[in-house]
């Protein structure tokens, strides 16, 4: 008789899993090495905090192209891989988890080739805790990167409670399609139930497409479809919109002409329909897409140019506006545009194609025109970036209420956050940017200070210094979620100094792109160096060795103003002080 609640218990945590489910993609992992030899600094970014924390985390693995990083449901890191081999959390290959896509020809050519941009795709396999599909492929060259294929797409089962929690692959290389497919642009989209997957692939130099669902049951290919136009095909990148209902894909290719083709995609059957096709007149190495939070703008990135197209516009084409030309600025080799990521934090991200220390940022993408802030080399690593970003699907896509596929009674019951961001000019004066996901229809804002609001991303001024919670409810027929953040409005949220002064000194100050941390003579100091703003929000954080007697750490991409900053070791504050940022 105890089974039936234990029974009840698994049952509705697997069915919880699968639509609060929604910090997979919470850590960001990045670096190349030099002549091959693992970096000593490479980059972390976790958007766990708000703002994303940008740290170095050396790991002995280079990310040329292939990216995939997979979080708990938590948004702690479990494991990541580069296409050729499964590192765990600890940075160590995972137990039989090297030899990925044998046969991959960036492997017989040396570890310098650039492998596909998304070449690998890590997904919770539905109903089954702590098991996880990687999706990957060997990579072909006919004659020149450009003149790429697959010949087979492939799957890797990871169970995280193997070996202690670092994992083990329990089943590798083992073929979902043989057929020579496009250059692998890997993405998926939440099925209409609200926890399946599905995922695309089509057979090269085509318009045939493989459909596949991944389910409790494993991964089948459902069907293949004909649809759309067969163009040339090359390095580029597929996104699904963020509420699943659009499809896009660019193929770049070496000669002058580029496609972007935009479908409309059926949740519950897997169908793309309603091809709008848009020709770019000139040769892309390195395009990119990605499309705004509330789906409506999809960005283009052409090398030199970025685009904004409107997907809601009558005339998809015709709604094309220029957001960005590239200004030149070298980091230490040109910072292009190439790869696009939606991040949880809202913002869109862009790498460059060459290996720069620096990501592009749309700051406000749901916004038309020159309002979504574009801002280039403007998110320092503090590392080289590899020319990749982590291949992410939508992590935070509910089920398709009312839909003929809506059968598991899995409701969308709203979740409530926001990021916050200070004026430059009046620090009194906040802007929100709603976070919001599973399909909220109501906002209700208490900024802490009597005053409120039901807008869904308001701008709030307070009338004084002070501490303030402020917290964000949300709703909808099915129920209501409230998040809450304090925020320090002109006073400091970090202690003042407790320890020795002058024990470590932060210059320049004021500084604009770079600080340095120095240590006196005769300290052998092990800790952390951290940056807060004036919400006493962390910015940054620095391990800080005693081996090394400066420390170097990029704020450029910080907003003008006033940050505070301490420096703790084993727990304690040592020291606190106060630095101005300016341009």
């Amino acid at each position: 008789m105890r089974i039936q609640p234990v029974l009840l218990s698994i049952f509705f945590y697997l069915a919880g899993q699968s639509i609060f489910a929604q910090n997979h993609d919470y850590i960001w992992l990045g670096g190349i090495s030099n002549d091959g030899v693992p970096p000593l600094s490479d980059y972390r970014i976790d958007f766990g905090s708000d703002p994303p924390l940008i740290t170095d985390d050396p790991k002995p693995m280079d990310f040329y192209g292939t990216c995939s990083v997979m979080s708990d449901v938590d948004g702690n890191l479990l494991f990541y891989t580069n296409g050729k081999w499964i590192a765990s959390h600890n940075h160590q290959a995972m137990q039989n988890g090297t030899g990925l896509s044998p046969g991959d020809y960036a492997s017989e050519v040396g570890d310098d080739f650039v492998t596909p941009p998304q070449g690998a795709m890590a997904l919770p396999w539905p109903g089954h805790i702590d098991k996880y599909y990687l999706f990957h492929a060997p990579f072909k060259v006919v004659y020149d990167p450009l003149d790429a294929f697959t010949y087979a797409f492939m799957y890797t089962m990871i169970d995280m409670a193997e070996n202690n929690g670092l994992g083990k692959v329990l089943a590798k290389n083992q073929d979902v399609i043989s057929d020579s497919l496009w250059t692998l642009k890997l993405t998926a989209v939440k099925h209409g139930n609200g926890r399946d997957w599905w995922i695309l692939e089509r057979k090269w130099l085509t318009n045939t497409y493989y459909k596949i669902l991944v389910s409790p049951e494993g991964v089948e290919v459902v069907d293949t479809m004909v649809v759309g136009t067969a163009v040339p095909e090359g390095l580029a990148q597929a996104v699904f919109s963020p509420d699943g209902s659009k499809y896009a894909v660019v193929n770049g290719y070496k000669t002058d002409s580029t496609y972007i083709q935009i479908f409309d995609f059926d949740r519950c059957s897997g169908e793309l329909s309603n091809e709008v096709i848009i020709f770019h007149d000139g040769y892309l190495f390195s395009p990119g897409l990605a499309i705004s939070p509330n789906s409506r703008f999809m960005y283009f990135s052409a090398t030199d140019t970025l685009f904004q197209y409107d997907l809601w516009a009558g005339d998809i084409e015709a709604s094309k506006v220029v957001i960005g030309i590239y200004d030149g600025f070298i980091d230490p080799f040109w910072t292009n545009f190439y790869l696009c990521q939606l991040a949880p934090d809202g913002k869109i991200y862009i790498s460059s194609p060459n290996g720069v220390a620096s990501l592009h940022v749309i700051e406000k993408p749901n916004e038309k025109g020159s309002a979504c802030d574009f801002r280039q080399h403007a998110v320092h690593l503090g590392s080289y970036n590899g020319t990749g970003l982590p291949n992410n699907p939508n992590y935070r896509l509910g089920p398709l209420d009312g839909s003929p596929c809506d059968t598991l009674e899995i409701d969308n019951v709203p979740k409530a956050k926001f990021r916050c961001q200070q004026d430059t000019m009046d620090y009194h004066s906040v802007t929100f940017t709603d976070l919001s996901y599973y399909e909220p229809a109501n906002w209700s804002w208490d900024f802490g200070d009597n005053s409120t609001s039901q807008d869904t991303s308001p701008v709030h001024t307070f009338s004084a210094d002070g501490v303030y919670e402020v917290c964000l409810t949300v709703s909808n027929a099915n129920g209501e979620n409230t998040f809450c953040k304090t925020l320090y409005i002109g006073v400091s949220a970090i202690n003042e100094i407790t320890g020795r002064e002058g024990l470590v000194k932060v210059y320049p100050n004021p500084a604009s792109e770079w600080l340095k941390i120095g240590q006196e003579d005769d300290l052998f100091l092990i800790g952390e160096f951290r940056l807060f703003n004036v919400l006493g929000e962390e910015m940054k954080k620095l391990e800080i060795n005693g081996r090394d007697n400066s420390h170097k750490l990029g704020i450029g991409e910080l907003p003008i103003g006033s940050y505070y900053w301490n420096v703790t070791s084993e727990g304690n504050i040592l020291q606190s002080g106060k630095i101005i940022k300016i341009k």
